[in-house]
């Protein structure tokens, strides 16, 4: 249509999706308001001002409604968070409906506790009557809480591998009622190893299921993953899929353990810059640390400075 905006996916042929080559079709941009989601979901969307979606979420929301399997590559930062909680939101509210008994309908899976945070988040926002129905399952935060939001019913969880892999094997959890599983940022999941946490938690899972996948890349271990749990996916593709950032570059030094705080003073750049720096004093150290390889003083509830990094990246134009 002339005019309009458009942005593209692909659909594979079923069954032979990774082996052929996919055809083209068009989404246009349009708003949350023509999807079909319930009248109370999109209120309380508009209520947080979520009113027009991003291409990512243009292309995802619509089959993963209608309960297909999705595959989407798409970098951090395009909205991919709403695009399978809207789904999930949809899924949970209909059942809850019709008196379906308590308990996971949903699991997430991220690779760190900050993401999984952010998600847990948005859920909130958009649910905000039945906040305490979403289980963050991670570690470095107690057991407690996230044992006793599961054993109240929690219709969410949105883990990390490690921390609910240790929760199955503990006998702490049951997933044999998940309809819908995410895989959110999955490449950085097989690049930190838990692809065999990932399988043993999908034996977990009820075979019959609805999967959707979300990564930036899709290369082989990724495209392993795929074939493997996903079914006939709807494959979404926003910018490149077989690389990251063309904006970032990755660097690996191998040092001895001795010698990697003399690593990251070093400069990047034969003279030209620093490292952005990360502080690897201990915890205890606290605000007292005015180390010169620290970006800014540390923080004892914070002794990587993840912000500060994200800040000095964003300054030299890496974010």
């Amino acid at each position: 249509m002339r005019g309009r905006p458009q942005h593209w996916f692909r659909v594979f042929a079923p069954g032979k999706w990774a082996a052929r080559s996919p055809r083209k079709e068009s989404i246009l941009t349009t708003q949350f308001s023509q999807f079909p989601i319930s009248p109370a979901l999109l209120a309380r969307l508009n209520a947080n001002k979520f009113t027009t979606p991003t291409p990512v979420q243009a292309g995802a929301i619509p089959p993963a409604l209608e309960g297909r399997d999705v595959l989407a590559t798409a970098q951090t930062g395009t909205g991919k968070t709403l695009s399978f909680l809207i789904p999930i939101v949809e899924m949970i509210e209909k059942t809850e409906s019709r008196g379906t008994k308590a308990g996971a309908s949903a699991l997430v899976l991220l690779p760190t506790r900050e993401l999984a945070m952010q998600v847990e988040k948005v859920y909130r926002a958009i649910r905000p009557n039945q906040a305490n129905m979403v289980a963050l399952v991670v570690g470095g935060m107690a057991e407690g809480p996230q044992l006793d939001t599961i054993r109240r019913g929690a219709r969410l969880i949105v883990a990390t591998p490690g921390r609910l892999e240790d929760y199955i094997k503990r006998h702490l959890v049951r997933l044999d009622q998940v309809k819908i599983l995410v895989f959110d940022e999955v490449d950085r999941m097989l690049d930190m190893g838990f692809q065999p946490a990932i399988a043993r938690i999908c034996a977990e899972l009820p075979q019959k299921r609805q999967t959707l996948c979300y990564s930036a890349t899709l290369e082989g271990a990724v495209r392993e993953v795929a074939q493997r749990y996903l079914t006939n996916p709807v494959r979404i593709e926003i910018g490149s899929v077989s690389k990251p950032a063309e904006n970032v570059e990755l660097r690996t030094f191998e040092v001895d353990q001795n010698k990697k705080t003399g690593v990251a003073r070093a400069p990047a750049d034969g003279g030209a810059g620093k490292l952005p720096g990360l502080c690897t004093h201990q915890a205890r150290r606290g605000p007292a640390c005015t180390a010169p390889h620290a970006v800014g003083p540390c923080n004892s509830a914070d002794p990587w400075r993840p912000h500060a990094v994200a800040a000095q990246l964003r300054a030299q134009g890496l974010l």
